[in-house]
């Protein structure tokens, strides 16, 4: 019909002849219908449906430039033929021009699929290229490095170690990993800005970097921590999260608090490792709770992902990541803390990913507490820990403190305020925390209490803290 009285006129004349009467609205109706329906045919066969897709843009079915090119060289040709043939039959010149506009549509959204997948591949491209000396490109940077900290020169700025080129380590780290605790070491001091003691001071003890590089290299699976207050704990924790959302591509991690506040510190240590300009490239997402890394910004490979939960029979009973760590698991109640321990689990890495031997992400549960009590949570992890196979790392207030510079050796002892629990032992210390505050809590705190939380030695039976809930709870910066 369409051939036969598609002209207005034409079409005008059919609905007289057949019912007698002139039924112009009848007739521009059905004239609208049946080139609505003659486009929507004719696109349908060139698109997957009506609606756009995720980017914005519609979605084409699979043809290739050279077909949508000869249809729109072939709908040309005919509005050609049809200007010089009938230069009246508007409608039908109009079709034509409405299928040319179906064909422009679908060669653009195939030419911007098609450059984004171009663009992509480029990305990829160009990271291998830039990297494919990544092994001389980190020597030769940490190298600069170390010459400035031997010169004692500032870095990053343009006359040392630029921004770019920490950006450059940073992106060779990735390429080539973390070769051994020298490199690890490195890595967080250098390109996260936290010197992590190395050294334990106490021989019975562990200094910070042992728990840290333990488990980035999966060394154990089943590990606790006792520390004393302010003595690094969540910072490490913040370390150990960051350096799997980095290097361990498809890694999915929970940190729990004993409370919202202490949850949100050790996400708010890791926000800070994005505002360095050499780190922040790697944060895809930073929202609701979770951070998501992406370092490469590749399809082909799956993003590391860390989320922030409290230490609650609903947040032990969510996800089941492949690592978790629990801060102040002290002030955790054992049954609550057994809903925890059913939360981990390993699974295979996708591609790309660096997950450790046979390309697998291994589950680690990691708990984290001061002990404050001969009878809580804590002790009891510890009493037992040989059968549950569990590592202990313990370290104290000597393990962490910086080095002390009062000459209370020169027969000045008693005008040391600290002499009483330090008898000279800070002066071959080398960790971080301020001997200044270090004299004020020995001087101002219980003996039993120092010793306990801050020498990390066993409670009395006698000593109780009772825990009223709910109780306001403020977090160590630690």
């Amino acid at each position: 019909m369409l051939g036969k009285y598609y002209e207005p006129l034409q079409v005008k004349a059919y609905f007289k002849e057949r019912w007698g009467s002139d039924i112009t609205i009848q007739m521009i109706q059905w004239h609208k219908r049946q080139h609505i329906a003659e486009i929507e045919k004719y696109r349908e066969d060139y698109f997957e449906g009506k609606e756009a897709g995720a980017d914005g843009e519609i979605a084409p079915k699979f043809f290739s430039r050279e077909q949508l090119l000869k249809e729109l060289e072939s709908i040309n040709e005919e509005i050609k033929v049809l200007t010089k043939k009938a230069p009246g039959n508007a409608s039908l010149r109009q079709l034509l021009k409405d299928r040319l506009i179906v064909i422009q549509t679908a060669l653009k959204s195939l030419t911007s699929r098609t450059t984004r997948e171009v663009q992509k591949a480029t990305e990829v491209q160009k990271w291998d290229l830039e990297l494919k000396d990544a092994e001389t490109l980190k020597t030769r940077i940490k190298g600069k490095i170390n010459k400035c900290i031997e010169e004692r020169i500032q870095f990053p700025s343009k006359d040392s170690v630029t921004a770019a080129e920490m950006v450059d380590l940073v992106k060779s780290y990735i390429t080539t990993g973390v070769e051994d605790d020298d490199d690890l070491h490195f890595f967080i001091w250098h390109c996260m800005g936290y010197n992590v003691p190395r050294f334990a001071h106490c021989k019975e003890h562990n200094s910070p970097f042992d728990l840290v590089s333990d488990c980035f290299f999966d060394r154990h699976n089943n590990i606790l921590l006792m520390a004393n207050r302010t003595g690094g704990k969540t910072r490490n924790l913040s370390i150990i999260g960051f350096l799997d959302l980095v290097f361990k591509h498809g890694c999915e991690s929970n940190h729990a608090g004993s409370v919202r506040a202490q949850a949100d510190l050790c996400k708010r240590y890791i926000m800070e490792y994005n505002k360095k300009p050499w780190l922040s490239f790697l944060f895809e997402d930073l929202s609701h709770g979770k951070i998501v890394v992406n370092p490469q910004n590749r399809a082909d490979i799956e993003p590391s992902m860390i989320e922030v939960i409290t230490a609650s029979m609903d947040g032990f009973n969510s996800k089941h990541p492949n690592k978790c760590s629990v801060d102040e698991v002290e002030l955790i109640g054992w049954d609550i803390l057994q809903q925890q321990i059913s939360m981990t689990q390993s699974r295979d890495a996708l591609a790309g990913g660096k997950g450790g031997e046979a390309g697998r992400i291994h589950s680690r549960d990691l708990y984290a507490s001061t002990r404050k009590t001969s009878v809580g949570t804590m002790q009891r992890l510890i009493d037992e820990a040989e059968d549950k196979g569990m590592r202990i790392y313990t370290w104290c207030i000597f393990d962490v403190l910086e080095k002390c510079n009062l000459d209370c050796n020169a027969g000045k002892k008693d005008e040391c305020p600290a002499w009483k629990v330090c008898k000279g032992e800070a002066h071959s210390c080398s960790g971080f925390y301020p001997i200044p505050d270090f004299i004020k809590k020995s001087r101002n705190l219980d003996d039993e209490t120092f010793e306990s939380e801050w020498m990390c030695k066993k409670p009395s039976s006698e000593r109780h803290i009772y825990f009223d809930r709910p109780f306001k709870f403020t977090p160590d910066h630690n």
